[in-house]
Parts: C-alpha cells; structure tokens; sequence
C-alpha cells in the first residue's frame, strides 16, 4: 500500500474519532455516560497497537462487526493487499488470542466468541479520549522517527 494511501486512511480514522469526541460538549460526563474503566486497565489496553485497532474499529462502527470486517480493516490500514492471505491469517490468529480476550475481559469490548461477532458495550466510549491521545503520541513518535 502507498505511503500517501496510508496517510489518508489514518486521516479518516483520525477524523472519525474526531467526530465521535464532538459529541461530546463538555457538558456532560463521558464517563458517566460511558462507564467507568480503572486507568491501569485502560492503559494496558491501549498499550498493544492492534488492541488500538480493535477499539478504534469498534468506535467507529458502533455497532458489532464480524471478525472478518475487523480483520479487513486491520489489513488495509496495517498492510495493504495480502495476496497470499499470510498476514490475514496470522492477524486472525493474534487477535483472537490476545487483544480480543482482554478487551472482552476488561468490558472494553463484548466479544461473541461462538459467532466472532465483536461490539461496543456501555464502556467501550470511556476509551475514546485515552485512545486518541495514544494514536497522536504514535503520529508523533512517527514524525519524529522521519
């Protein structure tokens, strides 16, 4: 995938999330409204990138989506075409043994292990403010390293 390709799509997720914190006006809490989750636990969740991912996606889709969808999702931001189908299996892989299980675990995400169906729950929205502060310290670190 092309590098201007890749700026693009990570400027829509940008904007997107942009878009869902406007909601937000500052007149109500975000976490009363969205659930309470322990910092510890929120940071360790947005501590892994396809952790990121997965949260991201389910933010912006805001409703549940299949394993399949996220693993699309994943593979056009992350690497583009796959003609082989090595990094969608190994992706599918990964995700279904570490980021899904602790973001079901910490509420984060409702996983639906028997139809691998992923959703948003009432807390997935407190990550939302932790999460865009992550993907903008990675676009830094991203800049910096250029």
């Amino acid at each position: 995938m092309s590098e201007s390709s890749n700026e693009g799509e990570e400027a829509a997720i940008e904007q997107g999330l942009e878009s869902l914190l406007a909601e937000y006006d500052g007149s109500s809490d975000l976490f009363e409204q969205a659930g309470w989750v322990p910092l510890e636990v929120m940071f360790e969740a947005l501590a892994d990138p396809g952790r990121r991912y997965v949260l991201t996606y389910v933010l912006l889709e805001d409703e549940y989506v299949s394993l399949s969808e996220l693993v699309d999702y994943v593979v056009r931001i992350r690497e583009g075409p796959d003609p082989q189908g090595r990094f969608r299996r190994q992706l599918v892989t990964d995700l279904v043994q570490h980021p899904l299980p602790l973001l079901d675990e910490a509420g984060l995400i409702d996983h639906r292990i028997e139809r691998q169906f992923i959703g948003p729950t009432e807390q997935t929205r407190a990550a939302l403010p932790y999460l865009e502060l992550a993907l903008a310290q990675v676009s830094a670190t991203e800049i910096d390293d250029e």
